[in-house]
């Protein structure tokens, strides 16, 4: 991958927030131009990655591959497993 890529990547530089505080997130849609609606945030980080964007009405997906859930939540209403699996809801969303 290249940096041209990417539309937006975050760095210490360019950001007021960082993650999981939820105005990181309000920040990149600001940045972006998007609602929240509009996204989806892919993650392995049950806490910091889908709860923390669930709170802003982010759809979100866990990976199941390295899932850290600390807190033991119950996570089965969650959309989740592997990339493949990952693969497919995101076809099946289009």
């Amino acid at each position: 991958l290249k940096k041209e890529d990417f539309a937006l990547y975050t760095t210490y530089e360019n950001s007021s927030f960082c993650k999981p505080n939820p105005k990181y997130y309000e920040e990149l849609l600001q940045k972006l131009e998007l609602k929240s609606e509009e996204c989806i945030m892919v993650g392995n980080d049950f806490d910091e990655d889908i709860l923390a964007t669930e709170k802003l009405g982010m759809q979100g997906f866990l990976l199941t591959d390295c899932l850290l859930n600390r807190g033991e939540k119950d996570i089965s209403g969650y959309p989740q497993g592997d990339f493949i699996a990952l693969k497919e809801y995101l076809e099946k969303m289009m």
